[in-house]
């Protein structure tokens, strides 16, 4: 069994590479970090790729690929220390596609999947979330409590104060928009079926 990437795997590795050690040096981390902001112009780049939507089904505007795909990004991403929300957005986008209703993935995919429209993902207590990575530039979080989730617009989300550098902050659910409940959140991100073969990952929805 041949467990090697392949050939377009591999393309891909190589072209995150190369467009990382010229567009996040050290340098540019150091000036990104001193500024404490993300590199807009860097996004810009890796939205202009479509490597925001790498694993999104190409319905939604994604490129329809893998997660091994967007793990070789998200390698390569942290490798070179990137001042960039992609993880974030990636992680909120995977929870969406796999685990939303039809309504959330036609709402919400195709902003997460061009990078128009950024997402995130916390762990809460009690609905609320004391760190929530990149708080202030998503417009929907999705926020995991215990085996359930929920679906908050950021508009929805009450912010008491922010931490690091304004990208995480505090964040308790006002009303959400309720659809429809979702079961075993671990069961369906982590089953290694849903997460390679999309469409038999068939779920009610996150609550919302």
């Amino acid at each position: 069994m041949n467990f090697d990437f392949t050939e377009d795997q591999h393309e891909i590795k190589r072209t995150a590479r190369e467009l990382l050690t010229k567009r996040s040096g050290l340098e540019q981390v150091r000036e990104a970090a001193e500024s404490e902001a993300y590199d807009e112009s860097l996004f810009a780049e890796l939205r202009e790729l479509g490597w925001t939507g790498i694993a999104i089904d190409e319905q939604y505007g994604g490129a329809g690929l893998g997660v091994v795909e967007l793990m070789i990004l998200c390698e390569e991403l942290g490798y070179a220390l990137a001042a960039s929300p992609f993880l974030s957005n990636a992680l909120g986008g995977l929870m969406i596609e796999h685990a939303g209703s039809d309504e959330q993935r036609a709402k919400w995919l195709p902003g997460i999947a061009s990078g128009e429209t950024t997402a995130t993902v916390a762990f809460a207590s009690g609905g609320s979330s004391e760190v929530v990575p990149d708080a202030d530039g998503a417009a929907v979080i999705v926020l995991i409590e215990g085996d359930q989730a929920t679906l908050v617009a950021r508009a929805d989300a009450h912010d008491d104060r922010r931490v690091a550098c304004g990208r995480a902050g505090l964040l308790d659910r006002d009303e959400p928009d309720r659809h429809a409940a979702l079961g075993d959140v671990a069961q369906h991100l982590l089953d290694e079926q849903a997460l390679t073969h999309p469409r038999l990952a068939a779920h009610d929805g996150l609550a919302a």
